[in-house]
């Protein structure tokens, strides 16, 4: 089978492309990974839900959704909570 040399680097474009997609977290899988690394690092540090809200000045609500991967934190709160924590924000972050 003979094939232009547009239609090679058209397939060499899709097959990166795809290896690119599976090996990329969807947002959703990011947020979960982070969810239980704040849960695990929490325990650790045996504080309730309600003690980590206080250190960091928010809601146990807000934590409950953190560490369940249903609220993207911010900045301030990623660092509020690595120093409640006593961690880097890139070992919260992983």
């Amino acid at each position: 089978m003979c094939y232009s040399r547009c239609s090679i680097v058209t397939m060499l474009l899709c097959i990166l492309f795809i290896r690119l997609f599976l090996i990329m977290k969807s947002k959703e899988q990011i947020l979960s990974d982070f969810g239980k690394r704040l849960l695990k690092l929490r325990e650790a540090k045996k504080i309730t839900q309600m003690d980590l809200a206080v250190k960091v000045d928010s809601y146990p609500n807000y934590i409950s959704k953190l560490e369940n991967g249903k609220s993207e934190p911010g900045l301030v709160i990623l660092k509020s909570l690595a120093a409640a924590l006593g961690v880097t924000v890139s070992d919260l972050t992983g």
